[in-house]
């Protein structure tokens, strides 16, 4: 029954356009490779459209991405996307009565209520989490015509273009502001500190330091990598 819900949501998901273009993972036509094509895509497209641009990309990092889910919020949400009564209600009861037991080196725990968080291992988990995070690119999206948010899943990352590394800095950090506005309405975590940060250019050489820019989260600065390992996949500054 699981499955069939998760198929249900997924086609109605494609079909009526009920989460953000960027979002992958779970659905057809919407794999690993779909998110590389759209980065790759999104860079190459940069650099044809501006001479000298440098595209720069912050991939974030949800602490307990699935356990950390309100389970009001979700039905909210589905409901808000139009599902019917008997899906918000199934939903409500696949969140609702579960128990988790702590079990390592020979311990093992009573049993302990679980009231909030989508359980892992399951076909309806990844659709419920894409739809609890869709508002969040929804927002990042509507910011303006420099920057892109794509997700795969609980795996985040926000694109911004331009002519130097250090505004592009500048507009990842207020789209990070909206990532914890979202975060605090709803009783989620990022970790700053295990974000990481790349510019892509085709730039030869970097007299003025540009490409040295960096992004300050509150006390954490995001230091630049050599290479960022995108969905399984290392991609360095010139996409070669």
């Amino acid at each position: 029954m699981e499955k069939i819900v998760a198929d249900r949501m997924a086609a109605a998901a494609e079909e009526y356009g009920l989460l953000p273009w960027t979002q992958m993972g779970a659905r057809k036509h919407r794999s690993t490779l779909s998110a590389l094509e759209l980065l790759t895509s999104c860079v190459q497209t940069a650099w044809e459209a501006r001479p000298g641009c440098v595209v720069s990309m912050l991939s974030l990092d949800i602490s307990g991405a699935f356990d950390n889910v309100s389970h009001d919020h979700l039905i909210w949400v589905l409901r808000k996307k139009g599902f019917p009564l008997w899906i918000l209600q199934f939903v409500r009861n696949f969140l609702t009565g579960r128990k988790t037991k702590i079990t390592f080196a020979g311990y093992e725990s009573d049993w302990i209520p679980t009231d909030a968080g989508i359980p892992q291992g399951s076909h309806l988990s990844p659709i419920l989490f894409l739809f609890y995070i869709s508002e969040l690119l929804e927002d990042l999206l509507r910011l303006d015509g420099d920057s892109l948010a794509f997700g795969f899943v609980d795996d985040t990352n926000i694109v911004a273009w331009g002519p130097s590394a250090h505004s592009n800095c500048l507009r990842l950090e207020l789209a990070h502001d909206k990532c914890i506005a979202w975060a605090k309405r709803y009783g989620v975590a990022f970790s700053p500190e295990k974000y990481k940060l790349i510019h892509f250019t085709r730039k030869r050489r970097d007299p003025s330091g540009d490409l040295a820019s960096t992004v300050r989260i509150n006390a954490h600065e995001i230091y630049l990598e050599a290479k960022l390992k995108v969905l399984g996949v290392l991609v360095d500054p010139k996409l070669s």
